[in-house]
């Protein structure tokens, strides 16, 4: 016994020990703790954005340089830009409506802004309040029911919404969600990671937004330079698109 004692010494296998996992608090009320992390953002309603969105797809890669403005809830405008910092494509809505300019083809287009159109732009069949929810790290709303457990450090939350089920995981320190799991029509299953959490005027933004349609070989990386909250005037989430050039939106062409 004793030199097989001694041989634990040198040998630091024979003492390793699992680390034991913290437990968590136990939550009085689930669905209260998850719209408050899902609410993080607070009092910050309009964003400006300088970034960087990566799109990877059966197609190849390409990364744009692009400006991403937002109005809670359903105001969005985003400007790809060229190499000379110039336009290259404006897509515009205020949640009905969206019209698209494409200034190098000197084409425009107009119609609603149903998921179908919106995924044509932004690669998610999504309303325009949700692609603004994600924006600001608060994937879920209409919340009635919640399940939680832990998860290493953790809370996994199935949610429950007019929607469907949903999951998420919320870093109970920050209480921020650090990922969302959820099919959307045509039985799409989204996996999105939210991470580089900054403050911004008090409250926490993610500057780093992962996306992925693992279906449809598609994933979304954007990656926030700067978050500007000035307040954004009705004027700029209007485009004027000269009526008799205005093509229907079915005739965009899939950018991803």
């Amino acid at each position: 016994m004793t030199w097989l004692v001694s041989l634990c010494v040198f040998l630091p296998a024979c003492y390793r020990v699992p680390l034991s996992r913290t437990p968590l608090p136990e939550l009085l009320n689930p669905i209260e703790f998850v719209r408050s992390a899902n609410q993080n953002y607070g009092t910050v309603k309009d964003m400006t954005i300088q970034c960087r969105i990566t799109v990877s797809s059966a197609r190849g890669s390409v990364t744009y340089r692009s400006i991403l403005q937002c109005k809670v809830p359903t105001n969005l405008r985003i400007i790809t830009l060229g190499l000379l910092a110039h336009p290259t494509f404006i897509a515009t809505t205020d949640g009905s409506t969206l019209s698209v300019a494409v200034p190098s083809d000197g084409k425009y287009y107009y119609g609603s802004a149903h998921p179908e159109k919106i995924e044509k732009i932004f690669g998610l069949p999504l309303s325009v309040a949700e692609i603004i929810d994600i924006m600001y790290g608060a994937p879920v709303r209409d919340i009635t029911d919640v399940q939680c457990h832990q998860d290493s450090h953790l809370y996994q939350c199935e949610v429950t919404t007019p929607r469907g089920l949903s999951t998420v995981w919320i870093d109970p320190r920050r209480q921020v969600i650090t990922r969302y799991h959820t099919t959307v029509s045509y039985e799409k299953h989204f996996q999105i990671i939210f991470d580089d959490y900054r403050p911004v005027e008090g409250k926490f933004i993610p500057f780093s937004i992962s996306i992925r349609c693992p279906s449809e070989k598609l994933s979304l990386l954007i990656r926030y330079a700067s978050v500007a909250t000035d307040v954004l005037t009705s004027d700029v989430f209007q485009q004027s698109i000269p009526a008799s050039q205005a093509l229907p939106l079915e005739l965009l062409p899939q950018l991803w």
